[in-house]
């Protein structure tokens, strides 16, 4: 097996708060975990920031980002700083909870796409009923949820590509079932490019099972292992799950506050406390964002401590199971598979 090269993970401390949550999550991997951070943020804040936290100075160093300056906010510049290093240093993994859209418009001018790929999309995992993959892994993969608002047939098969290699990797998922995302099973009520990408699909011979279309309430079932869709429409699903589980959640806390459902409740304490794990996005770190020859994961604007520590952790499995290289040969494979009455579209 070829060796995988030394790799390191830059952390963007930029959006960090008062409670510098990034910060104390990259100094506490350098102590707990086996990796290599560089944050980067304003230099002298940063380093001030990182003397009241015990880290690993060994590894551990900053990237300094300049201030802003006209038109350019500091966020701006630490993505930029960041991309940067990414670029220049192929083994590298950029860890950040800056907006989206500021991170897919940098990363669309430094970096370059991966094969065939024109849109990046982001991936998320959403709760199911049923368990993937070998390990059982008690949720699915959506995407996009918000990199590509317009997508064409050919971003919708891309994103079924990267996501059926992404979900064989983290979920030991040898042949995920895949579906797009649709109001209905009728086709008459979908939109074109999901017509046309459906055709694709179906006719594809890749190392994932193509199902067809899943409406909505079929994703939280676990019919399927990857669900596609356009970035508006996965932004707008992901967002009202993660509603319902905030809603869910408070009207449990309501109910066992009365006395006749305290009983019944403590009966349920296991199987709710795993609903309640499920829910928490802050386990899962971040999304990756695929598309690019580089690793990217974009972490939630009101990231934790936690939250951060987890996306480091991600990183390092994304980089160990060499998800690019998956994708690279997927891309590829997937485009010589294209009918060939769709040959001329993109």
């Amino acid at each position: 097996m070829t060796a995988i090269p030394a790799h390191q993970i830059v952390l963007d401390v930029s959006t960090d708060d008062d409670e510098r949550s990034a910060l104390r999550a990259a100094a506490a991997a350098s102590i707990e975990l086996d990796v290599q951070l560089v944050v980067v943020g304003p230099e002298r804040d940063t380093w001030r920031a990182l003397r009241t936290v015990a880290h690993d100075a060994e590894r551990i160093r900053v990237l300094h980002a300049p201030p802003s300056a006209a038109g350019i906010s500091s966020h701006d510049q630490a993505v930029l700083a960041g991309l940067g290093f990414l670029r220049d240093h192929p083994s590298t993994t950029l860890i950040s909870a800056s907006p989206t859209s500021l991170l897919v418009r940098r990363a669309r001018e430094i970096l370059e796409p991966l094969p065939t790929v024109k849109q990046p999309a982001l991936a998320a995992v959403v709760p199911t009923l049923t368990g993937h993959g070998r390990r059982n892994d008690p949720f699915a993969l959506l995407l996009d949820v918000g990199a590509t608002v317009k997508c064409s047939d050919g971003d919708l098969v891309r994103f079924a590509t990267m996501g059926a290699a992404y979900a064989r990797l983290i979920s030991a998922n040898e042949r995920p079932r895949l579906g797009i995302l649709a109001g209905g099973h009728t086709a008459q009520h979908w939109p074109k490019r999901v017509r046309q990408a459906d055709q694709w699909l179906a006719g594809t011979t890749g190392p994932f099972e193509y199902v067809g279309v899943v409406r909505a309430d079929e994703v939280t079932r676990g019919l399927v292992d990857v669900v596609i869709t356009d970035g508006f429409t996965g932004d707008v699903l992901l967002r009202t799950l993660e509603g319902v589980a905030v809603s869910a959640e408070a009207l449990v806390d309501r109910a066992r506050e009365k006395w006749r459902f305290r009983m019944g409740f403590s009966m349920l304490g296991g199987p709710m406390e795993r609903l309640r794990e499920l829910a928490d996005w802050e386990n899962y770190g971040g999304t990756p964002l695929l598309g690019f020859r580089r690793s990217i994961i974009v972490t939630h604007q009101r990231s934790t401590r936690r939250s951060f520590y987890n996306a480091i952790r991600l990183a390092q499995k994304v980089h160990r199971l060499q998800l690019l290289q998956q994708l690279d040969t997927q891309l590829l494979a997937a485009e010589s598979h294209r009918p060939a009455d769709l040959m001329a579209r993109a």
